[in-house]
């Protein structure tokens, strides 16, 4: 994985001059235009284009120049004719490591991102089948109209969708129609259920259109099977190890429908992070910062994403009413775990399984194949075992399903709560340079995420600076809603926690409301801590066994790292609340081992139900 981009640490630089007109202009007790020029600028660079100048609380010290952002998203996305600025690719760091030795100049004090390879920014195009782009060319989408001399013509583009489209429409008999039967003869029954999912998914399609279409690849998709490898005994009797499992046509259409949908995007970045250009001297501005906000650059714009979105989500729900038996359970499992579903399993024999589900599944796996390997399998256990191994594969494929469209969501409310001036900036770095098979099926991009969104949940006064407000808590429940296996359990509790502590520490000290809302903040955490499960969020940085630190260390390294314990911990004990430190401490303490803290319902709330959320 590309390394991160951790960016400067923004601190005011210490001016040289003092104080007077030219920097600051007073009229009686009011503040320094400067600050007021500043914060516009940088809630200017955070909002973008067309999002108006929003100019937010002014800090009381007039010799301070207001918060500084660390990014600021680019206007220009990778998904443009131009695609990704040279700014962040390898030739042009070779370039400017020349131009900089030759000028005797040497910018090392600024922090600069990982290039990245240009086959990776501007990847070369490919020759495609055109039965892997007509999905994208639906019936109806493509019509020409032509003014000559002999009149008004209409030309409608065909293909083979939409020759296949016409034919499912006149068909009384989907099942037993020939011409149905001719094109699954002609073209291949994997083919032809991938042109039925593409139809039945289409935003132009009718709803008579998608009904058949679905039905027809029910109809013709086949069961799955086991083969025999090679000849059969003499004896007749035959073990499961003899026998070779056969997907059915359905399932291997819907994974070359997934797969076209899929490669727009798949292997490229969903964000590169370009470090901003130091500020020159001869600028008054010099003085207090250093450089320019990072660039940021996404690889999807707000209509290529929902254009990309669109049809997995169609095929999401196509998933969820045809085969819901196989996606609402994990199948051949006996039981759930108590854990998070979505947690990762860090136990280093995971064999690239991202969740602890999918590695159940491949376990149970192994577990049948192994019972089975000597047994004589009758007919009716191979048709079991083949059913039961379609059945994984089809929940498989629905949970990376899943993830990627909930990947495209969470990339659109990043986007947004970015540019919302209010919420507590956004650390694009941590993302730079990853794929976004990367984010989606790795186990190190899922842990980026994680810490980003860390981020986004762990808040003390100095990352809001007017407190928690309505656009927060709609950041949240959008993302609890439409990204929920990204933003888990942990990060939900974790923002609810913060939120009373905060709301606690807005009342007077006798208010009975105050301790109110500090139980309530620490029944919350308590939660919370039965899913910190990643020491480099707990701690921030991971100490060698050789090194010596202290008790103080350790300490400020969590908080700088925004750890939602040390942040928790600090916050219980600004509210007195030094039972519920030692509570919170003692249950992510037992997740790496020792005894377990039983839960108490009493002091702890529940996980919050959402919507369409299956137990796994």
């Amino acid at each position: 994985l590309i390394t991160p981009f951790t960016p400067p640490i923004s601190r005011r630089k210490k001016s040289n001059q003092s104080s007077s007109t030219t920097l600051t202009v007073s009229r009686g007790n009011e503040s320094s235009v400067i600050p007021f020029a500043l914060s516009a600028i940088t809630n200017y660079l955070r909002s973008g284009e067309r999002s108006g100048y929003q100019v937010g609380t002014i800090i009381s010290d007039p010799n301070d120049f207001g918060p500084s952002v660390t990014y600021r998203v680019s206007r220009r996305h990778g998904c443009d004719s131009k695609g990704f600025s040279d700014s962040a690719a390898e030739c042009f760091q070779s370039r400017h490591v020349v131009n900089r030795s030759r000028s005797g100049k040497s910018r090392g004090d600024v922090a600069k991102s990982s290039r990245l390879p240009s086959w990776l920014l501007r990847p070369l195009a490919a020759p495609l089948n055109p039965k892997a782009t007509q999905h994208l060319l639906p019936p109806g989408s493509r019509t020409l109209l032509l003014l000559n001399a002999g009149g008004l013509h209409f030309f409608q583009q065909t293909s083979l969708l939409n020759n296949f489209a016409s034919v499912l429409l006149r068909a009384k008999d989907v099942a037993k129609d020939t011409l149905v039967q001719n094109f699954f003869t002609s073209y291949g029954h994997a083919e032809v259920c991938a042109m039925c999912f593409a139809l039945a998914t289409s935003s132009s399609s009718s709803d008579l259109l998608k009904h058949r279409a679905g039905q027809t690849a029910l109809c013709h998709g086949h069961q799955p099977c086991m083969k025999l490898n090679g000849p059969s005994s003499i004896d007749g009797n035959q073990t499961i190890s003899s026998y070779t499992f056969q997907s059915s046509f359905l399932y291997e259409g819907m994974v070359k429908y997934f797969s076209r949908l899929l490669r727009p995007f798949w292997y490229k970045p969903a964000v590169v992070v370009t470090e901003g250009r130091p500020i020159c001297g001869n600028s008054i501005y010099s003085n207090y910062y250093q450089s320019l906000p990072a660039k940021v650059e996404l690889l999807l714009n707000d209509a290529s994403l929902d254009e990309i979105r669109q049809p997995l989500v169609s095929l999401q729900n196509l998933m969820k009413r045809d085969f819901k038996p196989a996606v609402k359970s994990i199948p051949g499992a006996s039981s759930k775990s108590s854990t998070d579903a979505m947690e990762i399993d860090e136990d280093g024999n995971s064999g690239g399984l991202i969740t602890s589900a999918l590695q159940r599944k491949s376990r149970e796996a192994r577990r049948i194949d192994n019972a089975y390997h000597t047994h004589s399998a009758t007919a009716k256990e191979l048709m079991t075992i083949a059913r039961q191994t379609e059945d994984r594969n089809m929940h498989a494929l629905y949970r990376l399903l899943s993830r990627c469209v909930q990947m495209l969501n969470l990339m659109s409310c990043l986007k947004h709560a970015h540019a919302n001036p209010s919420l507590p900036e956004i650390q694009w770095g941590l993302l730079h340079g990853l794929t976004f098979s990367q984010l989606i099926t790795s186990e190190d991009g899922q842990q980026r995420v994680d810490a980003l969104l860390n981020g986004v949940v762990s808040l003390d006064e100095k990352s809001l600076t007017s407190g928690f407000s309505t656009d927060a808590d709609s950041l949240a429940n959008t993302l609890s809603r439409q990204c929920y296996l990204f933003f888990s359990a942990s990060s939900r509790l974790t923002y609810s926690g913060f939120r009373y502590a905060w709301d606690a520490r807005s009342m007077p000290l006798s208010s009975p409301r105050r301790s109110e809302f500090a139980n309530q903040a620490a029944s919350y955490f308590r939660a919370a801590a039965r899913h910190w499960y990643n020491p480099t969020i707990i701690v921030g940085r991971l100490f060698s066994k050789e090194t010596m630190v202290n008790f103080e260390d350790a300490a400020e390294s969590a908080m700088d790292a925004r750890s939602p314990l040390a942040l928790a911990a600090k916050a219980l004990m600004e509210l007195g609340n030094a039972k519920g430190v030692a509570d919170v401490c003692l249950i992510c303490a037992s997740n790496f081992g020792g005894a377990k803290v039983p839960r108490d319902e009493s002091k702890e709330f529940g996980e919050s139900f959402i919507k369409d959320m299956f137990d796994w």
